[in-house]
């Protein structure tokens, strides 16, 4: 994979009523009821969905496939002239063993014949938004997953698909963490995945945008690695804010919170926490690569235009 770096990625085109969107799984397997669930609510929203291809047997339990059918899936979904999304079932891991092995040439000149493709996901598909924002400077959409969809409460799936079709640009409240403002791309995602990418090709940095980290299941002390990591190696260097999303199952919430801000405040860059962005029942839907406003004052992230509809 290249490690091209590009200044910003474009931000993510909407969808609209009767676009294709391809269901892959390029991490851990999905309960075919749930990607059935999650089906049917795309349905409704007007989209077609691609069934996930079989992948065959895979070589752990944590994997939905061989790890190189993986990419084969994802590079196909995304070269198809009839795509118009590439949607992953879910998260978990295996991503990062996915990157490397995508066919950035082919996935660059797809984009180029037949439009921008939309990648939507998160948790563990952070490695993609990366890797794809660096290579191809393509934006995406931090958000649930086919299989994660029916998780989410009514209001939160209907702001996804607000988002996706480009009908709404929402402002999301969460809690003042460092003072200011600042407007720039969204970059992020998941910590510990930013994190286990730290010197590896493919990195979109922070520098010049807008940070957004959340998390799962991980204790407040390997949050704290984590984003010692980040901090360490320079990713965060230049970056204009962070927001912090839903850190889910992390421990006290409290302490989860304060562990970061601790050190996200020396970064001398506005803060807002406790964003309804990550895995919480709750969680909504943003554009990564496109604008948007950190108000550390308010507490509030606000994407500032609705996703534009694709040309004719």
């Amino acid at each position: 994979m290249s490690p091209a770096r590009t200044a910003a990625s474009t931000p993510p085109r909407a969808l609209r009523a009767g676009d294709l969107v391809a269901a892959v799984a390029p991490a851990g397997p999905a309960d075919p009821a749930r990607v059935a669930e999650g089906t049917a609510l795309l349905t409704s929203w007007g989209l077609r969905v691609r069934p996930p291809a079989d992948l065959g047997p895979a070589d752990t339990t944590w994997h939905a496939g061989p790890d190189a059918a993986r990419p084969r899936a994802v590079t196909g979904a995304w070269c198809d002239p009839e795509v118009t999304a590439v949607w992953a079932l879910r998260g978990g891991v295996g991503c990062q063993r996915v990157v490397d092995l995508l066919d950035l040439p082919a996935m660059a000149d797809a984009a180029a014949r037949y439009g921008p493709r939309l990648l939507v996901g998160y948790s563990d598909v952070t490695a993609l938004h990366q890797a794809l924002g660096a290579g191809l400077g393509l934006g995406g959409v931090h958000g649930a997953g086919v299989a994660s969809l029916p998780g989410l409460l009514p209001d939160a799936a209907e702001d996804q698909r607000a988002l996706l079709l480009g009908e709404s640009a929402p402002t999301l409240v969460g809690r003042a963490g460092a003072g200011g403002s600042a407007t720039g791309p969204l970059v992020g995602g998941n910590l510990t995945v930013l994190a286990a990418g730290v010197g590896a090709p493919g990195v979109l940095p922070a520098a010049g945008r807008v940070v957004l980290l959340e998390d799962v299941g991980e204790a407040p002390y390997r949050l704290d690695r984590a984003l010692t990591q980040l901090s360490r190696s320079g990713w965060l260097e230049g970056c204009l804010g962070v927001a912090v999303g839903q850190l889910t199952r992390c421990g006290e919430p409290t302490v989860a919170r304060d562990v970061l801000l601790l050190r996200l405040r020396a970064l001398g860059v506005p803060v807002v926490t406790d964003l309804p962005l990550g895995h919480d029942p709750d969680s909504r839907a943003v554009p990564l690569g496109a604008a948007v406003r950190l108000d550390g004052d308010a507490g509030t992230l606000t994407v500032l235009e609705p996703l534009e509809p694709p040309g004719p």
